[in-house]
């Protein structure tokens, strides 16, 4: 048998607070409880305020791209409207055709495709073009100012060529010397004409009254060379005085080029280019050409200077070897002396 036992204990008068129970109480706990519920019920208020937040920015940008579609779908439609009007317009061009009355042929890249006519502002050869004497392919084009250009290698006229303007240009190879000056011309014909020579050219006569007019020439026999003073100018060619050429007489084939001039400063200069077998390539300028005579005449020469004397030098120190020689010489960019010395510096 089991002995109970009750004891039975006071309540506590004036306190209805708390409850203790073995000498624990539970009165905090009951607040601390209180309190976790209240936070609790902030977290989900906050977590349904941040839902609504993101409810409502998922919305904004809802709208927005809907607002974004809906103009791209309006500017598409505009561009179907614009397709759908110049179709319209080109519409009477489709009245009873079908489609190969308009492409009846193949036009690949490799095809060879025929048209009626071609309105174009470029046409040019496939793979690389290149523009000048040295380049490859063809081009027809137009530049910015509206001016037209047509580079091709070669041009055949069955009838009439109409031509406001004609440039020619030619590349050569010359052994010996070139001149460049302001007339040329290769004799055409020599006559008599009293104490004078008549001589006519091939091309247009370029030489002017008191021209220094020089030939040198090898003839296989040995060197031809006379530089005399034109008398007169016409159309057909040129006077000289018989007496000017010495031992020499003008000939058929004869090249004549202008050095000089013996009154009119602006023909007394020229441009001399040599590589002979002297072993002195150069590129000469002078001016103020007004006898047979180079003296004090050479302006500037680039490439081999020996044989350039001149008093503004010492004597030890004549210029040589290849290089520079004028009266004036500008320069920019880095200079470097022999001993390796910036002149800047």
């Amino acid at each position: 048998m089991i002995d109970v036992k009750i004891i039975r204990k006071p309540k506590n008068e004036g306190s209805t607070s708390g409850i203790s129970t073995s000498g624990i109480s539970y009165a905090g706990m009951a607040v601390k409880e209180a309190s976790h519920a209240t936070k609790a019920d902030m977290a989900e208020e906050a977590k349904e305020a941040d839902h609504a937040l993101l409810a409502d920015e998922a919305t904004s940008a809802s709208e927005s791209k809907h607002a974004e579609d809906a103009e791209h779908a309006t500017e598409s439609d505009h561009a179907k409207e614009s397709d759908h009007a110049k179709e319209a317009d080109d519409a009477d061009k489709w009245d009873g055709k079908q489609f190969g009355d308009y492409l009846d042929q193949p036009v690949r890249k490799d095809d060879e495709v025929k048209f009626g006519g071609v309105e174009s502002d470029v046409i040019r050869s496939t793979g690389t073009f290149m523009d000048g004497v040295l380049g490859e392919g063809f081009k027809l084009w137009r530049d910015e100012n509206g001016v037209t250009y047509l580079c091709l290698d070669r041009l055949t006229v069955r009838q009439t060529m109409v031509v406001m303007e004609l440039l020619i240009q030619k590349v050569r190879s010359v052994g010996g010397m070139l001149v460049v000056s302001g007339a040329n011309g290769r004799v055409k014909n020599v006559e008599e004409d009293g104490e004078c020579y008549l001589i006519s050219f091939e091309q247009e006569n370029g030489f002017v009254a008191h021209d220094l007019m020089r030939c040198q020439t090898w003839t296989g026999d040995g060197l031809k060379s006379y530089w005399v003073e034109v008398k007169e100018s016409t159309s057909e060619g040129v006077r000289v005085e018989k007496v000017a050429f010495g031992e020499e007489k003008p000939e058929v084939g004869d090249e004549c080029v202008l050095m000089g001039n013996t009154e009119n400063g602006k023909r007394q200069n020229m441009i001399v280019v040599s590589a002979t077998e002297d072993g002195q390539p150069r590129v000469d300028v002078y001016d103020g050409v007004r006898s047979s005579d180079l003296s004090g005449c050479l302006r500037c020469r680039f490439g081999n200077l020996d044989g350039i004397s001149d008093s503004y030098f010492p004597a030890d120190r004549q210029p040589s070897g290849n290089g520079l020689y004028g009266d004036n010489v500008f320069l920019h960019g880095t200079f470097i002396l022999m001993t390796g010395e910036d002149i800047l510096t």
